[in-house]
């Protein structure tokens, strides 16, 4: 049977993002972002906890869905519900380009 709730685990800068974005084409699955429901606009202001989870809990409801996220304490309960955890470990060099400065 063909996993249809996918969660790919990553630290910051991975890959784990390209990773679920190839998948999602591939398998016609919709990819969620988890950095998408941290932050109210990404990488600035952040929800409350409470409000990740109530986000997250939705998501969680759908019969299919690739999430990436961190495995932090507001979305781990979301790998218990995947068919499928993918750990990916290793730094894409193309995609690790420094930081500017704001």
């Amino acid at each position: 049977m063909k996993p249809k709730k996918i969660y790919v685990l990553g630290h910051s800068r991975a890959g784990s993002t390209y990773l679920a974005e190839k998948l999602s084409k591939e398998t016609k699955i919709k990819h969620y972002d988890l950095d998408d429901i941290r932050f109210i606009k990404k990488f600035t202001k952040s929800r409350t906890p409470a409000q990740r989870k109530k986000l997250v809990d939705n998501l969680l409801k759908k019969k299919e869905w690739i999430l990436d996220g961190r495995g932090t304490d507001w979305d781990r309960h979301a790998m218990l519900k995947a068919d499928k955890i993918m750990h990916h470990q290793k730094c894409n060099p193309k995609l690790t380009k420094p930081i500017k400065k704001q």
